[in-house]
């Protein structure tokens, strides 16, 4: 029988975003969702919650001064199963494990998003070039109106009966009232 905790290293959160090259929370959240495992454990201190990382995927190593050590890399190779030349490009596990999961998780997640930011951007751009012509639709009639001076033949002012009605009627209103106390009965 095997004992598996042999492949796998107990790190806390903080070492553990380090290690993957995220943050802290996006290792709870990789917790949370299943994809590390989480477990709590007794210290002398009291209880510290900590993460089991495979032993490849871990950058953080500390040395007797407290020195963190450099990742390790992993050469990629071709599909024939050649080793990879030496001009090609390392991959840490933990890189392979963020694009894993952002092909995984992000992706669906932010196709809808960038799908829907396009729409607006071009909503946005329909509606700038629909302004754009009000704009000069008003600058024509406005140039038009200014050309053209008020007609001499019009009569200066209009005496608008409809606006003096509430008052015509209230005046009459007092007077009747006035009238109806001077006449005898």
């Amino acid at each position: 029988m095997t004992y598996h905790d042999e492949t796998f290293q107990r790190v806390s959160i903080a070492e553990a975003a380090r290690a993957l090259g995220v943050s802290p929370s996006t290792v709870r959240r990789m917790v949370k969702a299943g994809k590390l495992v989480g477990e709590s454990v007794l210290r002398p201190q009291g209880s510290a919650y900590v993460v089991r990382l495979p032993m490849d995927a871990s950058t953080v190593a500390e040395g007797p001064a407290g020195t963190s050590q450099p990742p390790r890399r992993a050469e990629r190779s071709n599909a024939s199963g050649q080793e990879a030349s030496a001009d090609s490009v390392q991959v840490s596990p933990a890189e392979q494990m963020m694009a894993a999961w952002s092909a995984s998780v992000l992706t669906p997640i932010l196709a809808p998003i960038v799908s829907e930011l396009t729409a607006s951007r071009e909503t946005i751009r329909q509606q700038a070039e629909t302004i754009g012509e009000l704009r000069a639709e008003n600058r024509a009639l406005t140039a038009s109106t200014a050309t053209h001076p008020p007609d001499p033949t019009a009569a200066p002012f209009a005496f608008r009966w409809r606006s003096c009605a509430p008052w015509l009627l209230g005046v009459l209103a007092i007077v009747a009232a006035v009238g109806l106390l001077i006449v005898p009965r």
